[in-house]
């Protein structure tokens, strides 16, 4: 019986364990073609050259099924991809939910979310404090509600009115 090569890599464990599905919801089938660069990377390098046509014909699929992946994975911005004449450049991005994502809490990355939903920041403080205080389903009640006001009818600003809402509405 002859041996197959085996192959190991290192991969952030978030990639197939994460509470939202977020890296699969993301690639879908593209994991797959994700996980194959990542075997052809060279040690300490993060750019590798493929020739499509013969990647498809070494996974056994077709080569519309690895442009499409390639453009699944360049969409979610998990690759960047430089073309040459016949072949590709991609280079492998480190898996980047935000900026230090894997050391935040969950309370942290809330915040950052709600920062960005509101389209302020300089709060941090008061959102921190909801977000601790209010369950989920609350805390996206009142973010809908906050975020569905035009920006003319805000009096001070829409993390006020978000707070606002927190504070007294009867959503708990």
């Amino acid at each position: 019986m002859t041996r197959r090569p085996t192959v190991t890599i290192t991969l952030d464990r978030t990639i197939l364990e994460h509470p939202r599905a977020l890296h699969i919801r993301r690639m879908h089938k593209a994991i797959w073609l994700y996980l194959v660069l990542l075997t052809r990377l060279p040690a300490g390098v993060d750019k590798v050259e493929i020739d499509p046509p013969s990647l498809a014909e070494s996974m056994g699929l077709p080569a519309a099924t690895i442009a499409s992946w390639l453009g699944q994975l360049k969409k979610t911005r998990y690759v960047a991809i430089e073309r040459r004449n016949d072949s590709m450049r991609v280079r492998i991005k480190r898996l980047q939910l935000e900026p230090g994502a894997a050391k935040r809490s969950p309370h942290e990355i809330a915040v950052v979310r709600l920062e960005r939903a509101l389209g302020e920041t300089g709060n941090r403080e008061r959102l921190t404090e909801a977000v601790a205080r209010h369950p989920p389903h609350v805390i996206e009640y009142a973010l809908s509600r906050a975020t569905d006001v035009p920006q003319s009818k805000i009096r001070r600003s829409r993390t006020a009115l978000f707070i606002y809402l927190l504070n007294h509405d009867d959503k708990d």
